[in-house]
């Protein structure tokens, strides 16, 4: 068996120990990039975190503001919904007095005769007895004429709209 002279094994040792501490000064440059990156990586993250922790306050805000704008549309609705409701008796009450008045409904085409008395406030006197214009009976007493109108009061302005010819 041939061996290798003792100056080609220092050689060959000397080539690989420099090829092994290339290798390892090699992975130390890798491992310090990596470590850059990893620590580039969690900066932009934690920036990334902070962001959207601001965007989340902003939107949480914003979604206070609505619910809040939303819940005054809906109390607003209510409200609204109500006097609908509210209009429409005291127009089923008009139509109601027109109707015993008359003898006609208030539909688009309105046959009222003008030349009926009709009653004003409560409590008019009209042929010996008191009018109502809740449902245009006639009451014995001012105070029964008072009670009777005081179920529906409607305004002027809706009385004349059924008098006025369609």
């Amino acid at each position: 068996m041939a061996t290798a002279p003792p100056e080609a094994a220092s050689e060959e040792e000397l080539i690989v120990r420099q090829r092994r501490q290339k290798r390892m000064q090699s992975n130390r440059e890798s491992a310090r990039r990596s470590r850059l990156r990893k620590q580039m990586q969690l900066e932009k993250l934690t920036t990334e975190v902070s962001w959207l922790r601001r965007d989340k306050r902003q939107l949480v805000a914003i979604l206070c503001v609505a619910v809040q704008h939303c819940a005054a549309m809906e109390a607003d609705n209510a409200v609204l919904r109500a006097r609908v409701a509210e209009l429409t008796a005291a127009l089923e009450a008009l139509e109601q007095i027109l109707l015993n008045v008359s003898g006609t409904a208030c539909t688009g085409i309105s046959v009222v005769d003008y030349s009926i008395p009709l009653p004003g406030c409560f409590g008019n006197y009209y042929n010996g007895a008191f009018v109502t214009t809740a449902n245009h009976q006639l009451a014995a007493t001012e105070e029964e004429a008072a009670a009777a109108a005081r179920v529906v009061m409607p305004s002027a302005d809706m009385f004349n709209y059924c008098l006025k010819p369609q």
